[in-house]
């Protein structure tokens, strides 16, 4: 229990806050490097451009980088939280459908089970660690 205090307290934070959100620019960026050529070219997504999908996460989250206020934060946590729960629920969703069609059905080994366990402990931690980040107003 001491443990998840002192990560509390690193993760309210100021100048680690703004570490993370740098960190998590780095880390979107790094995800859609391969897409970078093909910026003006639509996505399946909601036919957006991969600009935009690149761009507007970029654009709030080094928004929250400079000036980390709540309203920001809450935008970040939403986001990611709809994400979270939408892929929950397609996912669950798709298990329970395939659960009675035998020609489309999920083989349940173990490695399918520890890759949905770690996939969604992932979300759940990366939802926590952005609740914990919520700035204060007392801040600067």
């Amino acid at each position: 229990m001491n443990l998840i205090k002192k990560i509390s307290n690193l993760l309210s934070n100021d100048k680690f806050q703004r570490l993370c959100y740098f960190i998590a620019i780095i880390f979107w960026l790094f995800m859609w490097q391969d897409d970078f050529e093909y910026l003006n070219t639509t996505s399946s997504l909601f036919r957006l451009k991969y600009k935009w999908l690149i761009f507007i996460p970029t654009t709030i989250l080094l928004t929250q980088l400079i000036f980390n206020k709540i309203f920001l934060w809450a935008i970040i946590f939403g986001l990611v939280l709809a994400y979270t729960i939408c892929a929950l629920y397609l996912s669950l969703s798709d298990i329970i459908e395939r659960s009675g069609n035998h020609v489309k059905a999920i083989p349940w080994t173990l490695e399918n089970i520890a890759l949905f366990i770690f996939i969604f402990g992932t979300l759940f931690f990366i939802n926590w660690i952005i609740y914990k980040m919520k700035p204060n107003k007392n801040q600067r």
